[in-house]
């Protein structure tokens, strides 16, 4: 919708950048143009870089609202908040052209290579698709 989402650089420098939903943007700042706007998170600020095209809710039964969602680079979240958490979201874009349902399988493979997940073991992880990026 507006701006960028969060780079690879971004996360590499630990940058302090965040992008936002559509209801966040509505709520404050109106009709402002937010791009550049400091956004405090906690006791952190924040440069509001993106705001997300309108996503709706995951599902109709309770699941995440998307246009209510801050995203900020993990390494940053990290760093700002502490590393000790039992659960977090994770956004992450496909290269241009890849299919989806191959991206989404070797995103969940490297997650559970990561959290030492054998291969006979279920997976915990969760997976939403984003089509509008």
């Amino acid at each position: 919708e507006l701006g960028r989402f969060i780079t690879a650089a971004d996360v590499r420098a630990r940058k302090r950048v965040c992008v936002i939903g559509m209801t966040l943007r509505e709520r404050l700042f109106d009709r402002h143009n937010p791009i550049n706007a400091t956004v405090r998170i906690g006791r952190a600020n924040f440069r509001l870089v993106g705001v997300m095209e309108r996503q709706g809710s995951a599902s109709f039964f309770g699941g995440p609202d998307f246009d209510s969602q801050v995203i900020v680079p993990v390494t940053t979240f990290v760093r700002a908040f502490g590393g000790s958490f039992r659960s977090f979201d994770l956004a992450v874009k496909a290269p241009p052209g890849e299919s989806l349902a191959d991206f989404e399988y070797e995103v969940v493979g490297e997650m559970r290579k990561i959290r030492k997940l054998r291969p006979e073991r279920p997976t915990t992880l969760r997976s939403t698709p984003w089509t509008r990026w």
